[in-house]
């Protein structure tokens, strides 16, 4: 592996993307944790478990020379090594986590895991070596179990304050890296263009849609109302950086109560409340959603307005944005693939999203 080329935004020796997990050696790592350690105190470097998805994760043990380095001794790196990695680098979801990581996580304050390498490259390939959560102490969320209101209520303490940090803002909104979450043609169309009408019907008359009412499994009104969406994020006022996948799979506790986000693949810009409906449909149960939900959306508005945000939304107009902004998932979670997100992930999601759907009026809000 080359370690002698110049990163031109970093200013140190490039880090090589590692090919594989044959590349994740002791001398990459000694690499990757430059300005942290010295290389030379690292002496050994074991592969624990590797965890597939998205992307690919491996979990790595460290020894070190010294026994008192002030140094986590437990890291992941995570890097697309899947079957369908190469579809994902098309649409930049690897690049868009490093990127992330290295030039937006800081700056906006948001809790998320410590990074101690990002790096990227033009063909969308790219590579970041993140703290273990546990160490920390945090909870990671599970899709499978809904979550209490306080930790949803933190979590919306979170996604104001990455919002408002370029609410708005004009010079990081057009980043030529920071795109929408979704356009009707090019690669990103390219999932749900191939999982539309006919999948969605087929999945939810199946175990995916048990329980939900008859009129919310329609594959046609489902994507109809997706497309209808797709087609206002580019103008829709509270334009933001997003998270783009805020689900409980990918958000976590910390011992303080505060929550975080992790699996940043698909940070982008547009509609607060393409993050907000989001998380707190798919994070809460569906009784208390219904209890909870107008409160929950004040609580979010009043942080954005704590952090100078003067044109926060109204609450009339929060709650029609909120109710509306479920497409994305609504489409997505029936149609996902076990090779992306467990079937019991899938069916849990699936149904809070189909209940949301009902209780909102989600089809005539779109008008189809």
């Amino acid at each position: 592996m080359n370690h002698h080329r110049r990163d031109a935004t970093s200013g140190h020796d490039r880090l090589p993307i590692p090919a594989g997990l044959a590349d994740v050696d002791i001398d990459w790592v000694s690499h990757a944790l430059t300005g942290h350690v010295a290389p030379e105190e690292i002496v050994a470097v074991t592969h624990g478990p590797l965890i597939h998805g998205a992307g690919t994760k491996l979990k790595i043990d460290i020894a070190y020379r010294k026994t008192g380095i002030d140094m986590p001794r437990t890291l992941w790196v995570k890097a697309g090594w899947e079957a369908h990695s190469a579809a994902l680098e098309q649409v930049g979801s690897y690049a868009k986590e490093a990127h992330f990581y290295a030039d937006l996580a800081a700056a906006s304050g948001v809790r998320a895991p410590r990074c101690y390498a990002a790096q990227w490259d033009e063909q969308g390939r790219a590579v970041v070596l993140l703290e273990d959560l546990h160490d920390r102490g945090a909870d990671l969320w599970d899709c499978r179990v809904a979550r209490p209101v306080a930790d949803v209520a933190a979590m919306l303490d979170t996604l104001a304050q990455f919002h408002a940090a370029w609410w708005e803002d004009a010079a990081i909104l057009s980043m030529p890296t920071v795109d929408l979450p979704m356009r009707a043609h090019g690669p990103l169309a390219q999932w749900p263009r191939a999982n539309g009408k006919e999948r969605l019907d087929m999945v939810l008359a199946g175990p995916r849609g048990e329980g939900l009412p008859a009129h919310v499994r329609n594959g046609e009104r489902i994507e109809r109302a997706f497309w209808r969406m797709v087609d206002t994020l580019d103008t829709a006022s509270g334009g933001c950086l997003l998270h783009g996948d805020p689900h409980p799979g990918n958000c976590f506790s910390d011992r303080d109560g505060g929550a975080g986000l992790y699996d940043w693949q698909t940070v982008a810009r547009g509609p607060w409340a393409y993050d907000v409906a989001y998380m707190m449909v798919t994070a809460l149960s569906v009784d208390d959603r219904r209890r909870h939900e107008r409160d929950l959306l004040d609580h979010y508005r009043d942080r954005l307005r704590e952090r100078g945000i003067v044109d926060a939304p109204s609450r009339d107009a929060a709650w029609d944005a909120y109710r509306r902004h479920i497409a994305y998932p609504l489409l997505i979670w029936p149609t996902n693939h076990v090779t992306h997100q467990s079937e019991e992930n899938i069916r849990a999601l699936t149904y809070r999203l189909g209940m949301a759907a009902d209780d909102f009026g989600f089809f005539n809000l779109w008008g189809v």
